[in-house]
């Protein structure tokens, strides 16, 4: 097609170039830009056809890899929120096992063992409170059982204080006695010699 033309091109050139040649209604000349004319559709028809395909090809190819695409991106979006609410709900579990030991701890077993404390029996030993982690949640609770624990002792070794007080002023209110019987068996012996 290039070659017929390039052909069509030189013989219309010629004649053209001819001097002696006229050029308006010319069968010779208007062949010629029919052939061209006949090249030209049937190039722009192939090229249509073709471009028409090819785009048509590379937007499907592009849809099916935008597709592709977005199903990778939203099923990495799920499995990271998978992920996330498995993160979140292995803190969360913890933190709230955390949080309602330590208020049963605070506001039922702690008064209890106050009270077996203080009425001299043995508390027992200290439960720790049920979260098996190692990270901050787990040091947070084992802060929470050593609190828990040095609470009792401090309760333990403030009834033996108060026995102790007790005793001692037992102890004064009986030499008190003693001495107050002293003076009055002296006051007695006294008023009998007066």
């Amino acid at each position: 097609e290039a070659k017929a033309l390039q052909e069509q091109f030189i013989r219309r050139m010629a004649i053209m170039a001819n001097p002696t040649a006229v050029l308006v209604n010319n069968p010779e000349l208007s062949e010629s830009i029919a052939a061209t004319n006949d090249i030209a559709d049937a190039v722009i028809s192939e090229a249509t056809t073709s471009v028409t395909t090819t785009v048509g090809a590379q937007a499907d190819a592009q849809r099916s890899t935008a597709i592709r695409d977005a199903v990778i991106v939203l099923a990495a979006i799920l499995i990271a929120l998978l992920i996330v609410a498995l993160v979140a709900r292995s803190l969360v579990r913890p933190l709230r096992r955390l949080r309602d030991s330590a208020l049963k701890v605070a506001h039922t077993e702690l008064v209890r063992e106050l009270e077996q404390v203080r009425t001299g029996g043995d508390p027992g030993p200290i439960r720790p409170i049920p979260v098996h982690t190692t990270e901050e949640v787990g040091q947070v609770a084992h802060a929470v059982d050593e609190l828990h624990e040095q609470a009792v002792l401090l309760a333990g070794e403030q009834a033996r204080l108060q026995v102790q007080v007790s005793d001692m002023f037992e102890t004064l209110s009986r030499r008190s006695r003693s001495l107050v019987d002293q003076q009055l068996t002296l006051i007695d012996q006294l008023e009998r010699d007066e």
